[in-house]
């Protein structure tokens, strides 16, 4: 749902592709560059020996994880302050002005920023996608996904190994004051573990349902390039407004005196 540029509520379709593919480019970069305009990446599913698409969207828990089926440590982080993304630009072939490149500019509101936390901008170009709806709603995601810093990675017994990239799970764990924390993967590895056996590394992210809400949208449609008028189009001819207007002054004169080649005389002319 979103607000039409008129000010009235509407509604499209989340995602939806409308670009063009650039043959020269290899396939895996232009499926990446699908896959960007629709908030999903690629992941290898190592149950299945396949790659597969995660689509970025709200999950229900799949796993539950504790000290039954954790073995070890846990690996716990933030990402680096200095990357997490407070401002973005995001760049769109704009149908309403013949795929012209439009811009959709989104910072993080001050009240969420982390005390000295720099400016980071981060520049995204969206090929396919060509309304400014879409653009603000990608745009957004990525913003708020970044307010969610923490990193874990874990080792489980060998039921790690259903867990699939994308799956929401959840963690208990007394030491770090977590019950049933959830978390997102964001890759699953088949590893040996000291016993002989084997079991998973799981690489994880904090997950936050709120992320995935529907932002308030505006459309917006792009102001003319200028105020010239088409090349071809005429406006309506009015008439011509003429006065008459007749000389009020004497009208000069001077004589002259010529040869009449006729008579051979000298005859005076007068010129006006």
């Amino acid at each position: 749902t979103f607000t039409d540029n008129q000010g009235d509520p509407a509604t499209q379709a989340r995602y939806r592709i409308n670009g063009v593919f650039d043959t020269g480019t290899n396939v895996l970069e232009n499926f990446e560059n699908l896959l960007s305009c629709c908030d999903s990446w690629m992941a290898y599913d190592a149950a299945k020996g396949q790659w597969s698409i995660v689509v970025n969207k709200a999950e229900s828990t799949a796993l539950a994880f504790d000290d039954t089926n954790i073995i070890g440590e846990i690996t716990v982080g933030t990402i680096d302050i200095n990357q997490s993304v407070n401002q973005i630009e995001a760049k769109f072939p704009n149908s309403l002005n013949k795929d012209l490149p439009d811009y959709v500019y989104l910072e993080t509101p001050s009240n969420l920023l982390y005390p000295n936390e720099p400016v980071n901008k981060y520049t995204i170009t969206y090929d396919l996608v060509n309304d400014s709806v879409t653009s603000q709603y990608l745009a957004n995601r990525i913003l708020e996904q970044n307010r969610e810093d923490l990193t874990v990675t874990i080792n489980t017994t060998y039921v790690g190994i259903q867990v699939n990239a994308g799956d929401v799970i959840s963690v208990t764990n007394s030491a770090y004051g977590w019950n049933q924390k959830l978390f997102r993967a964001m890759q699953v590895r088949e590893v040996s573990l000291p016993d002989g056996t084997l079991g998973a590394t799981l690489q994880l992210i904090e997950y936050n349902a709120a992320v995935y809400d529907d932002k308030d949208i505006t459309e917006f449609t792009p102001a003319p390039n200028s105020g010239l008028v088409s090349s071809q189009y005429f406006s309506p001819l009015t008439a011509p407004d003429v006065t008459d207007q007749q000389p009020s002054a004497a009208v000069p004169s001077f004589s002259v005196r010529c040869l009449m080649p006729t008579t051979g005389r000298i005859t005076s002319v007068t010129l006006y």
